[in-house]
């Protein structure tokens, strides 16, 4: 069974590999020549998902459990990666709401939006609630910074 599992997945590689110039072009259609990503940053910030947590995860959603919010550092770096690579992006709108994190965490999250940004594009930040002091950090990165009428800056 473990024979059959191995050979499935590396014949999936093998497929993914060959037909991704393909997916890169309806992608294209569909997108346009101008495209935003939205990035919504809530909850807490891990350096990367471990497989105990993908368990963790998949088992919610079997029982019906809302899962906690969480950004990865490692996804979003993968993420900012695919942004700086497609030229068809012009910029990002990014979401932050009580991001929970050390200092070092969230001058991380600042960086990869900062390194977005370098690369010319713009980084519209958007608070809808109480933006705390590490999400004025991350805020800090954005070409713009936009408040709901209802949110409030705290210092």
């Amino acid at each position: 069974m473990r024979i059959f599992s191995a050979l499935k997945t590396v014949l999936a590689a093998i497929l993914a590999r060959v037909f991704a110039p393909l997916r890169g072009l309806a992608r294209r259609k569909a997108v346009g020549d101008r495209a935003w990503v939205e990035l919504d940053l809530e909850g807490k910030i891990i350096r990367a998902s471990t497989p105990q947590d993908r368990a963790r995860a998949r088992l919610r959603r079997l029982l019906g459990q809302p899962e906690p919010k969480r950004v990865s550092l490692e996804a979003l770096r993968e993420v900012a990666d695919a942004i700086r690579a497609d030229g068809a992006i012009v910029g990002v709108l990014v979401r932050v709401q009580g991001l929970e994190g050390g200092w070092s965490r969230l001058a991380e999250v600042q960086s990869i939006l900062t390194s977005i940004r370098a690369t010319g594009r713009h980084v519209v930040v958007h608070g809808e609630r109480h933006l705390a002091n590490g999400d004025a950090l991350v805020a800090a990165a954005g070409t713009r910074l936009y408040l709901a009428p209802a949110s409030a800056y705290a210092a």
